[in-house]
């Protein structure tokens, strides 16, 4: 009889134990509040960058809809991301801070984790940012001055950015890498600038600096400049070229995201993005597809007195659809473009045997067209 008491004793209290951080009834289900494990800024950090975002962790798995009760004071936050896996929120500030200022931050108890706990109540913390210049303005990739030097970007982080500070104007690297066919979007946000007169630029690149394309904004005005620029590509490292020009001798801030979404289907000729990267072609018809910001390239043999001429037709039109161009076998334009009109035909003559080059390029999506390549003459 005294080993059944025991062994009922041993149940009750393993029971117990099971029932720990439940409900107090038994029942598994957590009642512990969540709490706040670590910010950035410290509590009480000094010297803090002027362009610094706020970032709260916290103890569990937060329900996301709550965690705009997130309050700087004096500052506006107009966005706020949070990462799930690392239960981390991140607050963008809508300018820069003021400098050699202190600033607190309150996590308001309204904050609840994904099971319906709140915080038990409002988490305080503080900090002082540093004095206003290069040096109180924080940039991780500000060497990135070149292909050689750029930055690596996470893809889908948002990164404030230095693109110049009083002094030239300041174009700055960045390279990612795709393991397969993916569309990247480039948004930015200027949030400080100390003139309204500023210009911006920005190039997808490969390697050896030759641009895909590019897109310039200006002169644009600080806390109102937002913009984005696509464009789709098969796998590979590539690079990005943005920031301040024309306007030297400013201050400039930037927000800037690179986001990744479903790709445009291109063809099989792909890629064919480059001169040296030209599709061998002959007479006759190709059909094709096309991406928004794609050069496509082809290139044909022509013998001395023979006369090319090449049909663009559009099965898809739209209002400044495409432009077609042809080139000489030195890569020089020689004048023959066509373009907004469906269809749409250049004529190429050739002086001598060489090879002559022919160039699409779409500022939309997803379209199907052909090339006639019809050849006349001797």
């Amino acid at each position: 009889m005294k080993h059944l008491w025991m062994v009922a004793l041993l149940l009750c209290a393993a029971y117990a134990l099971v029932g720990c951080g439940g409900d107090g009834n038994g029942n598994g289900v957590k009642t512990s509040s969540p709490t706040v494990s670590a910010t950035f800024p410290a509590n009480g950090a000094t010297g803090v960058s002027l362009n610094t975002s706020i970032s709260i962790t916290f103890s569990e798995d937060m329900d996301e809809t709550t965690l705009d009760s997130i309050y700087v004071s004096g500052m506006t936050i107009y966005r706020i991301e949070y990462d799930g896996a690392l239960n981390k929120v991140t607050a963008y500030i809508d300018s820069l801070l003021e400098p050699e200022t202190s600033y607190e931050v309150t996590v308001s108890s309204y904050c609840m984790d994904k099971q319906g706990e709140n915080l038990a109540a409002d988490h305080t913390f503080g900090f002082t940012t540093g004095v206003f210049g290069c040096d109180g303005l924080d940039d991780p990739f500000y060497s990135n001055k070149s292909i050689a030097s750029a930055g690596e970007i996470v893809l889908n982080r948002r990164y404030k950015l230095l693109p110049s500070c009083g002094g030239a104007a300041n174009m700055h690297y960045f390279k990612f890498t795709l393991d397969e066919a993916t569309k990247i979007t480039a948004y930015y946000k200027v949030v400080y600038a100390d003139t309204s007169r500023l210009g911006w630029v920005t190039y997808f690149l490969r390697a050896d600096g030759q641009d895909y394309a590019g897109q310039g904004a200006g002169p644009i005005v600080a806390d109102r400049c937002e913009y984005q620029f696509a464009r789709s590509f098969l796998p590979g490292t590539y690079y990005i070229n943005t920031g301040e020009t024309n306007y030297t001798g400013h201050t400039a801030v930037f927000e800037f995201l690179l986001a990744t979404s479903e790709p445009c289907e291109d063809d099989m000729y792909e890629d064919n993005d480059f001169f040296d990267e030209a599709t061998p072609v002959s007479e006759g018809d190709i059909f094709l597809r096309g991406c928004s910001l794609d050069k496509d390239f082809f290139s044909i043999d022509l013998s001395a007195g023979q006369t090319l001429v090449v049909t663009l037709d559009c099965s898809n039109p739209t209002t400044e659809l495409h432009r077609i161009v042809g080139y000489n076998a030195v890569e020089q334009e020689r004048g023959y473009y066509q373009g907004y009109a469906n269809p749409s035909s250049i004529t190429l003559t050739a002086t001598a045997s060489e090879t002559h080059y022919v160039e699409v390029f779409w500022w939309n999506n997803d379209m199907t067209y052909s090339l006639n390549f019809n050849i006349t003459g001797p």
